[in-house]
């Protein structure tokens, strides 16, 4: 197994951890920064383009005539292309608040999933090591120093366990909120609960991504060197598979997916030298001792080509999935924004359906009244 020195290696790792922690701290400072400016009232204003009325739209198709009953196409609202909804800023309140109140048992069944991945993989792992990390608290100097490239130092057990509790507590909390405003009446904006779930897994991945990066390589000894994509994938981003299944708009997912991206794909792989992992010195210490003859001369190219393809494969599925969920969420939300408007051209319609048959109903009262004084006058007159 790889080892450094042990006063170098502590003062590289120190110095990593400061680089670490200053690249995360600043990448979750801009993502929120970023949510927080669309919604200030003069980006908003920036944003709104458009003074939409579904009314008057459907007066346009319908003067238009009888063959162009199918061409609302040509009126429906206009979107932005880069993930901000529509270019009427109420019409995009509207849509979120009903999307929050229609697509709120996706919300639920999303949070159960990512608690329950969450509960099976990390917290239950944490709750396990309880042990191992007490005894590592017990270690001597010269038994830590065997350990040089592991950060084991300080409580274990609470560094370990401290982000692992407030993640789930975090994740309970956001599903228990979500539940209360759903059921709340003096909540009268649901759609908070989109700004809700934006906010708990962003809090999801910084505290995973403080876990994870002085973590990422304490498994080796179970998986082998190099394994770190292996955990990532099973432990530390599995929940977020969930945001599949919750329906989000397009521009939450994205965000998320983004940080995902840039904090444990990007940042902490290049600041801790994770992919130096992936080395010809690795690959003969985990290689099977029946295959140390096999590989050699000739067939050692071929041997350090499979090594390298299935570890490096998890990270590549990694981009895959973040990829994955962002597509697929861009394609709900489009689905959703086009259902919504056909449900408010329907009662549109049947609104001045409504207003037609009243006024047809006021119209032969009227008539009515007019024939019957009609006929009194008549009477009179004779």
């Amino acid at each position: 197994r790889h080892r450094r020195s042990i006063v170098g290696g502590r003062e590289e790792r120190r110095g990593e951890r400061r680089e670490k922690s200053n690249g995360r701290s600043a990448v979750d400072r801009t993502m929120v920064f970023v949510d927080l400016l669309f919604r200030t009232p003069c980006f908003r204003s920036w944003l709104h383009r458009e003074d939409y009325k579904f009314e008057n739209e459907v007066d346009d198709v319908v003067a238009e005539g009888p063959t162009s009953s199918f061409s609302f196409r040509n009126h429906r609202p206009k979107r932005y292309l880069a993930l901000l909804g529509f270019k009427d800023r109420n019409l995009e309140d509207e849509y979120l608040e009903d999307l929050a109140r229609s697509k709120k048992a996706s919300v639920f069944v999303g949070y159960a999933i990512a608690i329950v991945l969450f509960f099976v993989g990390s917290f239950l792992d944490s709750l396990q090591q309880i042990r191992m990390n007490k005894a590592i608290e017990e270690f001597t100097t010269e038994q830590r120093a065997k350990l040089g490239e592991y950060e084991y130092g300080g409580s274990m057990t609470a560094k370990e366990n401290t982000p692992i509790a407030l993640t789930m507590a975090f994740l309970v909390i956001g599903l228990a909120a979500t539940v209360v405003i759903n059921l709340s009446k003096s909540v009268h904006q649901k759609r908070l609960v989109l700004n809700l779930c934006s906010l708990v897994f962003t809090l999801y991945i910084a505290l995973m991504g403080y876990f994870f990066s002085w973590s990422w390589n304490v498994d080796n000894y179970v998986y082998g060197p190099g394994a770190w994509p292996i955990v990532l994938t099973v432990y530390i981003l599995s929940p977020l598979l969930a945001l599949m299944s919750m329906q989000l708009p397009s521009s939450i997912t994205f965000q998320l997916m983004s940080l995902v991206s840039i904090v444990f794909l990007l940042i902490l792989p290049l600041v801790q030298n994770m992919f130096a992992e992936f080395s010809h010195e690795n690959w003969m210490q985990s290689l099977d001792p029946v295959w140390v003859d096999e590989c050699n001369d000739d067939l050692e190219g071929a041997c350090v080509q499979d090594w390298k393809f299935k570890v490096v494969f998890p990270y590549v599925l990694l981009w895959t999935m973040v990829v994955g969920i962002s597509v697929v969420s861009e394609i709900q939300d489009r689905e959703n924004r086009r259902a919504w408007e056909n449900k408010r051209v329907m009662e549109v319609q049947m609104e001045k359906l409504a207003e037609s048959a009243k006024k047809r109903e006021e119209y032969l009262v009227e008539e009515h009244k007019k024939k019957e004084d009609t006929i009194i006058e008549m009477f009179k007159s004779f």
